[in-house]
């Protein structure tokens, strides 16, 4: 049996035994709701996970292997409290202070692993130069920006009850607002894009019935793809961000897919072919057609899971699941669904919609007359049009690569609130510095001395607040940390960072006998942005070989799959 006779078969027997294949989808889609309740959420992660070998690993696994340190076991958090009246100095001030600290620390070990305050320490460095505002640095678990809303909510009670007012900023704090923002921003636009796409469709078919089918298949290719998600998170961390891609792509490939059957059931059944003989029809065309268009995406996001680093993984599998569902509903579940509809699916028509008149039916309307006006002037056309998605080209290789960073939340949100605050009474960033890892002799006068001047340098760069060099003699290592003084996504330190490494490392080690690597937070967006444009040439020609031997293949003519190809670049 070839794969049109397959794929017409498996579509005559979903529309034969109609409930039979609706009610496998509802067994399904209930065993994806189970699934998704218990399991996605220990799924995802925050973390942008490296598999390559780049520069931010080695420094960490020297830190692992020399110090013991086991790596992003613990996220940053930091509690700012300011007086506009009081100072540390003050009475009314410690006692709140030391309260609220006190009420941080209880939350426990699951949430606070440890914590200090300028009244357990006399540290200096944590309070302001006007003695109006202290910090209280946390280490919170690795998970702590699921338990961020505790160090709000104890924050919140001192600051309705005194007369202080309590910030925070942080990796938890930064982690939970964006995630949160993500979620909530994608789930209007989901709605929005949702309702745009059910006017659109109700506007092209004309009736509220088949307007609701491209969307309902849409809908349950996402739950059942995020089911399978939850599988497979069970046996690996994926990116939060995975759930978006699911989202948008599963809407988008569903509809896609469903619009095309329904446009060509309805095509078949005006030609007066029976109910069973058009589904037939249009499972040997369209349902063909979606089946190599969707096989072909379904490969090529491959190279996607092959990328090392773990949100890119983590959108490869799940666009790769929910295209797989969108096509197994699209073969199965939809001809079931138009086996009993029958022509029901032209049901409830839309106001202030017509039929398409018979001059359109027969070539003629808007598309048609382009159609033909493009055909007659094709060179034009074709130089026309691809001049103009050659210069939206343009801007891509002038852009400035980097994840968007506390600087670039909204003013309203917590951490932001307490970014901007920290900035203004400590002029210091996130408390995520850069970190250079000198391996060599470290009690040797010319390390000794090449860390000194590294030292010097740092220090005269004003995007670094503060330097600090600690020695591990009998470990063959030290690591000087360098505090950067604003956003460390912002491009000032990605600019900073890479000083270190391209001119600061070298000037300062040369002759040393001793290497340093630089991670932290910044230095791992610069190893993100170079993976990212290293493997990109490589992925371009995964998906564009594969693509053109599967088009030939299906097609079998070299000239079809060379023009689709051209067409991918241009778009």
């Amino acid at each position: 049996m070839n794969i049109k006779r397959g794929i017409e078969s498996v579509a005559r027997r979903s529309a034969h035994r109609p409930w039979l294949t609706i009610s496998i989808w509802v067994l399904c889609l209930a065993a994806s709701f189970m699934t998704m309740s218990a399991m996605l959420g220990g799924a995802l992660t925050t973390d942008n996970e490296f598999t390559a070998d780049n520069e931010s690993r080695q420094a960490d696994t020297l830190l692992k292997e020399r110090l013991g340190l086991p790596e992003n076991t613990t996220m940053d958090e930091m509690v700012i409290v300011h007086s506009p009246d009081l100072t540390v100095d003050d009475p009314a001030f410690r006692a709140q202070v030391e309260s609220l600290y006190g009420d941080l620390v209880s939350l426990g070990q699951d949430v606070v692993m440890g914590g200090v305050s300028y009244y357990l320490t006399g540290d200096e460095t944590l309070v302001s130069a006007d003695r109006h505002s202290t910090l209280i640095p946390l280490n919170m678990t690795l998970d702590g920006d699921k338990h961020v809303g505790e160090i709000y909510a104890a924050g919140d009670k001192i600051a309705a009850a005194g007369t202080v007012e309590v910030y925070y900023t942080g990796t938890a704090s930064f982690n939970a607002d964006t995630t949160r923002l993500a979620e909530d921003t994608m789930s209007t636009g989901e709605m929005v894009g949702i309702m745009v796409a059910l006017v659109v469709l109700a506007a092209v078919f004309g009736t509220v019935v088949s307007a609701l089918l491209p969307v309902g298949l849409g809908m349950i290719a996402v739950v059942a793809a995020l089911g399978l998600i939850s599988l497979v998170g069970h046996f690996m961390q994926l990116s939060f961000t995975i759930t978006n891609i699911v989202t948008m792509m599963g809407l988008a490939v569903g509809i896609d897919y469903s619009l095309f059957i329904v446009s060509r059931f309805r095509e078949e059944r005006k030609k007066g072919l029976p109910k069973a003989e058009a589904i037939a029809v249009t499972a040997a065309t369209a349902n063909q057609a979606i089946f190599f268009s969707g096989m072909t995406v379904v490969l090529a996001l491959v190279s996607l899971v092959v990328f090392p680093l773990a949100i890119f993984r983590s959108m490869g599998i799940g666009a790769i699941l929910v295209v797989i569902t969108a096509i197994m509903a699209s073969m199965t579940l939809l001809p079931a669904v138009l086996s009993l509809l029958g022509d029901r699916i032209n049901a409830i028509r839309v106001p202030f919609t017509v039929k398409k008149t018979t001059a359109a039916a027969n070539g003629g309307g808007f598309w048609a007359a382009l159609t033909r006006l493009v055909t007659r002037h094709a060179v034009v056309s074709v130089v026309l049009t691809a001049g103009v998605l050659i210069l939206a080209l343009t801007p891509f290789f002038g852009k400035n690569a980097g994840m968007s960073g506390i600087s670039g939340l909204p003013d309203d949100l917590p951490a932001k609130k307490g970014f901007l605050m920290l900035q203004s009474e400590f002029h210091m960033g996130m408390g995520q510095p850069a970190m250079i890892v000198v391996d060599g002799d470290i009690a040797s006068a010319p390390v000794q001395a090449a860390v000194t001047n590294l030292k010097t340098l740092l220090e005269a760069n004003n995007n670094f607040a503060a330097v600090n060099v600690v020695p591990y003699a009998d470990k063959n290592l030290a690591v000087v940390y360098a505090s950067l003084a604003g956003d460390p996504m912002a491009k000032t330190a990605m600019d900073a960072v890479s000083a270190i490494r391209k001119d600061y490392v070298t000037q300062a080690f040369a002759g040393s006998n001793a290497r340093a690597l630089v991670t932290g937070a910044t230095a791992g967006i610069l190893d993100f942005n170079k993976t990212t444009a290293d493997y990109t040439p490589w992925v371009f020609g995964f998906v564009l070989s594969l693509s053109f031997i599967i088009l030939m293949l299906a097609f079998r003519s070299v000239v079809i799959p060379a023009k689709a190809i051209v067409m991918n670049l241009l778009s």
